[in-house]
Order: C-alpha cells, then structure tokens, then sequence
C-alpha cells in the first residue's frame, strides 16, 4: 500500500461517512473492459447495508486497496473479482469495504448502476466469467495486433 493510495482512501471513507459521494479516476487493468487507466472516473457512496451480486465496491484486501465486481455472497464471505479476472479474490469481510460505486463515466458519458444496459452488462459478464481472458485477448488483438499484458 502506498502512502497515495491510504491518503486517498482516507478522503473517500472521511467523505462517504459524512453522507456524500466522491468521484474518482480508475487506475490500473482489473476492470478491463468497462473502465480504462485513467480514462474514466466512478463515482463512490457509503457501503449499504445489503450489497449483492453486480455491486461494484472499493475495499481493501491483503493491502491493497481494490475496485471489483461482487459475484458471490455466501456465509464464507463476499467475493470479488474484477471484469479482466476469471478468478474470484480471497473472500471480503463486510468491514474491509470502504465505498460501493453508484455511477461512473465512461467515454465522457456518466452512467448510472441502476440502469438496465449496466445491470445486463454485470449479469454477462459474470455468466462468463470463465471465458473473459479469451474474450478480453482476442479483442485486444484485433485492436492493436498483439496480446493483453
């Protein structure tokens, strides 16, 4: 964990508590294809009560402060992965989520979580999930001619 990344989950858990929300620039490859590095931006509000399967959420595991798609809840935990993963992470504590996104900005368009075209696009990609390298590697192939990282 860097001395960035704590001073900033500092600002969102300090700006969350207090009832608001806070946007922020995505950083790094683990929500390929949804979000690009530093191209686009989520916007973060307190956790809920209840989260479910689909719910995008930033925590902290092993730490490392981590933006990831729930796919499964169950009495071992709550776990994550992101869109560019066929894995899921190590279960989450309910206590280690700091913020859920609740719209992002993609392409200069800000788009709500709540909208159809988002809840479908979670529900696909989690269906396939054991196919996302294969998808994610020919599409950057054909792309830019060569494979993903």
């Amino acid at each position: 964990m860097t001395e960035t990344d704590a001073e900033l989950t500092g600002l969102i858990q300090e700006t969350v508590s207090a009832g608001k929300t806070i946007t922020v620039t995505v950083t790094g490859h683990s929500m390929t294809p949804l979000f690009r590095d530093k191209r686009d931006t989520v916007t973060l509000a307190a956790k809920p009560k209840k989260l479910k399967r689909g719910d995008m959420i930033y925590y902290i595991s092993n730490s490392k402060y981590l933006l990831h798609r729930i796919i499964k809840i169950n009495k071992k935990g709550i776990f994550c992965a992101g869109d560019a993963a066929t894995k899921p992470e190590p279960p989450v504590e309910y206590g280690n989520i700091i913020a859920k996104v609740i719209e992002y900005k993609r392409k200069g368009k800000i788009r709500s979580v709540k909208r159809f075209s988002h809840r479908f696009y979670s529900w696909f990609w989690r269906l396939i999930r054991p196919f996302r390298r294969i998808i994610i590697n020919t599409g950057y192939r054909l792309k830019y001619g060569k494979k993903v990282g």
